[in-house]
C-alpha cells in the first residue's frame, strides 16, 4: 500500500524503467523524422526536371530569347532547371540538338528544313531527330553600311568588302542568296569570314564596307550598331521579288519607323522565320511545358518591345519540320490546329 504524499521506491523504479524506452522511442521517432525530411529534400531536388536550350553566342538575340524562356520555366510551376548551351549560331544549334548536346534550340526555318532533309553541306546525313516546337517570328535580313557610305544597294557591293557571318551560318546562306540574285559571287566582293561580334567594329573603323545579317527584330546587335553610326539600307525591288518567288523561305518584311535609333522612316527588306525546336526523344511532358513556357515568354517579349509581333498563336505550329508530340498536345489543348 502506498502512503499518501509518498512515492513508493518500487514505483519510482518502475516509472524510471518506463521513461527509458519512451525516451528512446521519442528519440528514434525524431531521428526518423529528420532522416525522412532529409530524404524528402533529396528526392525533391532530384526530381526537379531539367532542360538544356541551345542558343548562339553570349550576346546573340537567340541567347536573349533562351534566357527569357529559362526565366519563365524556372519561375512558373512545374519549375524547371534550365541550362543555356552556347553554340556558334543557327546551324550549330541544330547540330547540338541532333547530337544530344542540348534538348531544345533556336534556329531558322530554311536551315532547319535543309538539315532535316539532308541538304546541308555541313552534315552528310539528315538530322532526322529534329522536331518542331514553334515558329517565333519573321527575322529580318539587315543590310548595313557606314553613315555616308557610297553603297546604296546590293549592286554597289562589287569590289567592296562584305561579311555575312561565319561560313555555313544561316546569315551566310541568306546573304549568298541575295548576292547571287544581283549577279554577284564571292569573286565580285571582298568577302570576310568574320563573326558579328567584331564586324560592327570593323564597319565603324573602315576596315569593312557592309554587313548582311539575319537576326531578330528588333536586334540587340543592330541597335548597338545604329547608335554607333551604322546605316540601315532596304532590300527591295524587282530582283528581290524574283528571288522570293524562287526561294519561298524568304518573306517580305517592313521594319517600322523608329524601330531603331535614328531610323525615322520604315525600311523594306526580306526575312526568314526563326523557330524553336527540340529533339524527338525529349519527353512529351517536357516539350509541352517548353511550348507553353515559350508562348508566355513570347507574349511578354512582344509586350516589352523586345520582339516584333509577327507569328500569332494560330501560325506558331506551322514549323517546316514535323512537330514534336508534346508541342502538338499543347496546340490541341489550346484548340489550335497543328499545321
Amino acid at each position: 500500500m502506498v502512503t499518501p504524499g509518498r512515492v513508493s521506491p518500487s514505483l519510482v523504479r518502475t516509472m524510471s524503467q518506463c521513461k527509458r524506452p519512451l525516451a528512446s522511442l521519442i528519440g528514434l521517432c525524431l531521428t526518423a523524422a529528420v532522416v525522412s525530411a532529409c530524404g524528402d529534400s533529396k528526392v525533391t531536388v532530384a526530381n526537379i526536371p531539367s532542360i538544356r536550350i541551345g542558343a548562339g553566342s553570349s550576346v546573340s538575340d537567340f541567347t536573349a530569347m533562351a534566357r527569357a524562356l529559362a526565366k519563365t520555366l524556372a519561375s512558373q510551376p512545374p519549375r524547371y532547371d534550365v541550362q543555356i548551351v552556347v553554340t556558334e549560331g543557327g546551324i550549330s544549334s541544330l547540330e547540338s540538338v541532333q547530337r544530344g548536346g542540348s534538348d531544345c534550340g533556336f534556329s531558322y526555318a530554311n536551315v532547319a528544313y535543309e538539315a532535316f532533309a539532308g541538304k546541308l553541306s555541313n552534315d552528310p546525313e539528315p538530322l532526322r531527330r529534329l522536331r518542331g516546337v514553334a515558329l517565333v517570328q519573321i527575322s529580318p535580313l539587315y543590310f548595313l553600311v557606314r553613315q555616308g557610305s557610297p553603297i546604296k544597294s546590293v549592286s554597289d557591293l562589287r569590289g567592296h568588302s562584305l561579311t555575312y557571318g561565319t561560313a555555313g551560318s544561316a546569315s551566310s546562306r541568306a546573304g549568298m542568296l541575295v548576292l547571287n540574285a544581283f549577279g554577284l559571287d564571292i569573286a565580285a566582293v571582298r568577302l570576310k569570314d568574320e563573326a558579328f561580334s567584331t564586324s560592327f567594329r570593323s564597319l565603324k573603323n573602315g576596315s569593312l564596307d557592309a554587313i548582311l545579317l539575319l537576326a531578330a527584330g528588333p536586334s540587340i546587335a543592330v541597335t548597338s550598331g545604329l547608335r554607333a553610326g551604322v546605316q540601315l539600307l532596304p532590300l527591295e525591288g524587282r530582283t528581290i521579288d524574283s528571288l522570293r518567288e524562287r526561294y519561298p523561305f524568304l518573306h517580305p518584311l517592313l521594319i517600322r519607323a523608329d524601330t531603331y535609333p535614328g531610323q525615322r522612316s520604315p525600311v523594306r527588306t526580306v526575312g526568314i522565320e526563326s523557330l524553336l525546336l527540340c529533339r524527338e526523344d525529349v519527353p512529351v511532358e517536357d516539350v509541352r511545358r517548353v511550348t507553353e513556357g515559350w508562348m508566355t515568354t513570347f507574349a511578354q517579349l512582344v509586350h516589352d518591345g523586345q520582339l516584333a509581333d509577327g507569328v500569332t498563336g494560330n501560325l506558331a505550329s506551322a514549323t517546316p519540320i514535323p512537330l514534336h508530340p508534346g508541342a502538338t498536345d499543347y496546340y490541341r489543348s489550346r484548340q489550335v490546329s497543328a499545321r
